[in-house]
């Protein structure tokens, strides 16, 4: 299976280049949605992990998305941004689904720490693959800008991994319950949370078999106008990522540069790029 993680730009608007001179693009979730299912479908992806999804993005995914995946969400915060999955119907059924917010034992309510922005959540949902009848997690989240609470809500996470994967084990009479989770971490590989989310978990971009990426290249480089290979933003801030628990082979890990214009399905369908993983289940 494939499994993408990808902040969408919550804005819906037009917006400028960062270099100079500044160019305008096109950010409406009507022309970058365009591009994502072109993404989507020459990627061959069957999973998917979104951030910044703010009700136009969601509309968008229901009305243009819906022949080809199932959508779950779990919003949050004032402005109705939202963690959303999407799943390829044909090749897998969504059992379950909740979320928890980050904040610790206060899972089911709306709450947040005092020094966030506004509450910030985790989606999770239970999937079978039709072909194999085997289940597994799908975890989707995006923790905080802040610095001083973004350890803590990785913690919550993490921590969180273990109840989930045994509950499902539980309520579904299953040996096994493979684990996967996405998402903007705001945190980079040098960061204190790192070392939180793999406590349990791994790194694709490490464990993979294959191919991975060099750990150079940014996954959140901004609109910023390329126009060769050598312009890629190369200052290793990786924040977006796909963690899998110890039974999952990693068997390929790949970056598609969506913040360029050198992006093969069109230029800037966000300010970050789509990370994706190739998996195979124990």
């Amino acid at each position: 299976m494939k499994i993408l993680s990808f902040n969408l730009y919550g804005i819906n608007r037009q917006t400028v280049t960062r270099s100079k001179p500044e160019r305008p693009v096109d950010a409406t979730s009507a022309h970058r949605g365009t591009l994502l299912r072109k993404l989507l479908v020459g990627e061959k992806i069957d999973i998917a992990g979104f951030q910044e999804m703010q009700p136009h993005w969601r509309n968008w995914i229901r009305d243009n998305l819906s022949d080809l995946y199932g959508t779950i969400s779990a919003e949050f915060g004032d402005h109705k941004d939202a963690n959303t999955m999407i799943y390829r119907k044909e090749c897998f059924e969504a059992l379950d689904f909740g979320s928890f917010y980050l904040v610790p034992g206060a899972p089911g309510i709306p709450a947040k720490n005092p020094e966030s922005h506004f509450a910030r959540v985790c989606l999770w949902v239970v999937l079978k693959e039709l072909a194999t009848e085997k289940h597994f997690l799908f975890l989707a989240t995006h923790l905080d800008t802040v610095e001083s609470v973004k350890s803590e809500q990785a913690r919550v996470v993490v921590d969180s991994v273990e109840p989930l994967r045994e509950a499902v084990k539980t309520k579904y009479r299953v040996d096994d319950c493979q684990l996967i989770l996405v998402g903007d971490m705001n945190s980079q590989p040098d960061a204190e949370q790192y070392p939180i989310l793999t406590e349990r978990l791994r790194d694709c971009r490490l464990a993979s078999t294959g191919h991975t990426e060099d750990g150079v290249t940014s996954t959140s480089p901004g609109f910023t106008y390329c126009e060769s290979e050598a312009d890629y933003v190369r200052n290793g801030h990786i924040i977006d990522y796909v963690f899998v628990t110890e039974g999952i082979e990693v068997k390929e890990y790949t970056m598609i540069h969506a913040a360029t214009n050198l992006c093969p399905y069109g230029e800037y369908i966000s300010d970050h790029n789509a990370v994706i993983a190739e998996l195979e289940l124990p």
